[in-house]
């Protein structure tokens, strides 16, 4: 059987502002650790503060990924496959969802 290492849950300092490590960083750090893949599973909320702009909602969508994309180049030059998720939550809600693919 074949086993391999995967992250669900990481945050980019890209994105979110609980993350501690660039996109770069973060799959660097993961390759050396021996990973396969990684789920980028930035903040999707009013919690960064780009979602409080005045930008479109495109340009909110398009800026979210940015972690995930960064990510992903880094991970193809490394050989981590790297997915994209986010980290939701709702307004007066306590609790935060993953959500994949």
């Amino acid at each position: 059987m074949t086993e391999y290492k995967t992250e669900t849950h990481a945050h980019t300092s890209e994105i979110s502002p609980c993350g501690r490590m660039t996109a770069e960083e973060l799959i660097t750090r993961y390759s050396k650790a021996l990973y396969d893949t990684i789920i980028i599973t930035d903040h999707f909320s009013l919690y960064p503060p780009f979602m409080k702009s005045n930008k479109t909602w495109k340009e909110k969508v398009d800026h979210f990924f940015t972690g995930y994309e960064l990510a992903k180049v880094s991970g193809k030059k490394l050989g981590i496959t790297v997915l994209p998720g986010l980290e939701i939550s709702f307004d007066g809600a306590k609790e935060d969802y993953l959500v994949y693919g």
